[in-house]
């Protein structure tokens, strides 16, 4: 400590006899120059902070705009999805009585978590339903597929390549076990699926139609799904109906 206090005492010493040997006019000279060096790095001093400040705020501006367009986009996308529900039930129950059958379903597909190396899992989640009140043997199935892990079905993937499948119970074993045993529990004896698609092709779920009794003619069943699956489609691509306006 005593000799750092020695070099700073040295330092002034420097310092004095450096400024006596000045003439009073270099000094001033001096003084000035140096008041006015001080005055930059202040003035400098002020900008940046005002800088930093300045971008600062247009940060937050940002962020809470962003905010806001997401709130704006949630908003809208739950008006179409309330808009469009009584379109997709009205459809799917022409459906169900069209074809004699005991369910209708609309299953969407959807994103969820991630394991711990940032891998997206993909889900499904039965969203519209209509049962044939009339068959005393039927029941609502929806609440118990809910984000539902597709890798646990081969369905789905099945759909997602085939776009339609239809079989009775003992094929369907034969392409996905697991679907096959509950939907054996709930009573059916044959069930078809159709994928749902927008334009640019991305698959957004399924329709299905299930049966609690065979049906001999299933050469029509193709065609009323299609003409379902085109129209649910339509209402379902909201991302699609955003870039178009």
């Amino acid at each position: 400590m005593e000799q750092i206090w020695l070099r700073f005492g040295q330092i002034i010493k420097n310092s004095i006899n450096a400024i006596s040997s000045l003439s009073f006019s270099s000094v001033i000279k001096t003084f000035i120059i140096a008041l006015f060096m001080l005055a930059l790095l202040m003035i400098y001093n002020i900008i940046q902070s005002n800088l930093v400040v300045s971008l600062v705020e247009q940060r937050l501006q940002n962020i809470e705009l962003n905010e806001n367009n997401e709130d704006i986009e949630v908003n809208q996308s739950i008006a179409q999805r309330i808009d469009i529900t009584p379109k997709v039930d009205a459809e799917i129950t022409q459906l169900l009585y069209k074809l004699d059958a005991a369910r209708v379903c609309v299953t969407e597909f959807h994103n969820s978590i991630q394991n711990m190396a940032g891998l997206h899992f993909q889900m499904f989640s039965i969203t519209y339903e209509v049962i044939n009140t009339d068959n005393t043997n039927i029941t609502y199935i929806a609440n118990g597929y809910q984000n539902q892990n597709v890798s646990l079905y081969k369905i789905p993937s099945y759909i997602c390549m085939h776009d339609y499948l239809n079989v009775d119970i003992q094929e369907m074993k034969k392409v996905d076990m697991r679907w096959a045993l509950l939907a054996g529990l709930e009573g059916i004896k044959r069930e078809a699926f159709y994928v749902i698609k927008d334009i640019h092709g991305t698959a957004l779920g399924m329709v299905s139609i299930a049966w609690t009794d065979d049906i001999s003619d299933i050469s029509s069943v193709r065609g009323e799904m299609l003409a379902v699956a085109l129209r649910v489609a339509s209402y379902l691509s909201y991302k699609t109906q955003v870039e178009a306006m």
